[in-house]
């Protein structure tokens, strides 16, 4: 949300307040990902609620452009390494896919 205060409301044969959706908050997400209807309906207390949205076709563009830059970047640092220098990209696509990021700190 943008600006404003809005209620999320869940509809049991009635409607129920659940939540309250402040300015900068989001809502929505699950249908989204799981590419599913609403959980609820989002009424506005303020008159002046702005809201900015996002259809599912540019939320899957969007998920798949950081998917293609996080392959990358997998595949470049298995890329770097001279072990990994004989794989074919395939065998390198799949090994990286398997890596998962670890941080350490130091001591």
């Amino acid at each position: 949300m943008v600006d404003g205060v809005t209620y999320e409301w869940i509809d049991g044969g009635y409607f129920e307040k659940i939540n309250t959706i402040e300015e900068g908050q989001s809502f929505g997400e699950t249908a989204l990902l799981k590419k599913t209807v609403r959980n609820a309906t989002i009424k506005a207390e303020d008159r002046e609620t702005h809201f900015a949205t996002l259809s599912y076709a540019k939320f899957a563009s969007t998920l798949a452009k950081i998917e293609e830059e996080r392959v990358m970047k997998r595949n470049q640092f298995v890329n770097s390494i001279p072990c990994f220098s004989s794989m074919t990209p395939r065998d390198i696509w799949q090994f990286s896919d398997s890596l998962k990021p670890v941080e350490f700190t130091r001591g």
